[in-house]
């Protein structure tokens, strides 16, 4: 099948889309589908930042060229003009085609002043419900998913909202991480390459420090309370945050040297390639999952990808009892919750992380090219209607 992929982005390494975009198009490749990517920007900085490849026929649209000669507009009136013009290049380039796939909210939109005719099928993957968020009023948001010839979601608190619009979501398609990066070298290697005790608990974060959605702060304060409260094997404990900016990583560095006691080692390895990522994550014993409960997109809508990450990784995880977590896994996943804001109740459950004993649950459930299957049924279906 030949499939355009559009999406509005500047590929801003510090966000998770990229990877999310780039490891559903490959999945969707091997299923032996024809991807045509079109963007605004070029990816080649971002593939190569995070040492990843894309197999796909990758076009970058003249947007730049036309927003050039709109110079004398706003900045909001230019980001208006690259948008329209990229949605415009996009879709037409796309006539030839058998489906457009987007996750583009604000494509929908451009959708609504064309007649279907003119454009292939439109399968959209939706990451939010925008009038969840008051952010558009319901109608307006009904509105823009009629566009739509199939809609899925990687969130269950997402579908349930966008079903309570009175509009069809096909299937919860629960994001994944991508098996093949997982390395091949021993954990004991690992762990001497990147500076951790044989004999430690390595608790590992990996993601974005923003504050609004993740409480690293509790983090660190559990762990001090761990060690402050026991006197068995939970005193051996070291911290890894992978992630952040340089700025972020100096502050979470002054907290931790606030807090922490000297027996605790924290390593802050700052942001890396996503490849690299899982080389921490084999090295470490537990991953963890700090989400604030003031945030709808933290507690309802968000799948996170280093939840998948982690599972795929071999790890239990440690996470805040939220819904968009309870949502997404089941009583086989090695999974212990807190209550978001308690450092107490994380650092229960960080004692009870240590129990686990190494899981017997498949990993390949939690891949791309397992998601790339169940995406690759609703291609089918969508073509089909």
């Amino acid at each position: 099948m030949n499939v355009s992929y559009v999406y509005h982005t500047d590929w801003d390494p510090a966000r998770p889309h990229g990877k999310q975009i780039i490891h559903t198009i490959n999945g969707l490749a091997n299923q032996e589908n024809k991807i045509s990517l079109f963007t605004p920007a070029a990816p080649n900085q971002f593939l190569d930042e995070n040492q990843v490849d894309l197999n796909a026929n990758i076009q970058t649209l003249p947007t730049a060229r036309v927003n050039a000669y709109a110079g004398r507009f706003d900045n909001y009136s230019r980001k208006y003009i690259d948008q329209f013009t990229y949605y415009m290049f996009a879709t037409f380039a796309s006539v030839r085609q058998d489906l457009i796939f987007t996750r583009d909210f604000r494509y929908l939109k451009f959708l609504q002043y064309l007649p279907s005719s003119l454009y292939p099928p439109v399968l959209y993957e939706a990451h939010q419900c925008y009038s969840g968020y008051d952010e558009f009023s319901k109608k307006e948001e009904y509105t823009r998913l009629q566009e739509a010839d199939r809609i899925i979601t990687q969130s269950p608190g997402v579908a349930k909202d966008i079903r309570a619009l009175g509009i069809e979501v096909a299937e919860v398609i629960p994001n994944a991480a991508p098996q093949s990066f997982v390395p091949e070298e021993p954990q004991a290697e690992l762990r001497d390459q990147y500076g951790f005790n044989q004999e430690s608990t390595v608790i590992i974060y990996a993601g974005s420090f923003s504050q609004w959605k993740n409480d690293l702060e509790l983090v660190v304060d559990a762990v001090s309370k761990l060690v402050t409260d026991d006197t068995n094997d939970a005193t051996n404990i070291e911290l890894a945050f992978v992630g952040g900016t340089d700025e972020e990583v100096k502050e979470l560095a002054e907290y931790c040297n606030t807090i922490l006691p000297d027996s605790i080692r924290c390593h802050l390895f700052g942001r890396v390639p996503h490849r690299s990522v899982f080389r921490y994550l084999k090295a470490a014993d537990i991953g963890v999952i700090p989400l604030r409960k003031t945030s709808q997109e933290a507690t309802e809508y968000t799948c996170p990808i280093k939840l998948f990450e982690y599972l795929v990784s071999g790890l239990p995880v440690v996470s805040s009892n939220v819904p968009s977590i309870n949502l997404l896994c089941d009583s086989e996943d090695p999974v212990s919750t807190y209550t978001p804001g308690d450092s107490t109740a994380f650092a229960q459950a960080v004692r009870d992380a240590m129990k686990e004993t190494s899981s017997s649950v498949e990993t390949s459930k939690y891949t791309y090219e397992n998601r790339a299957k169940r995406l690759n049924e609703h291609l089918q279906a969508t073509t089909s209607k």
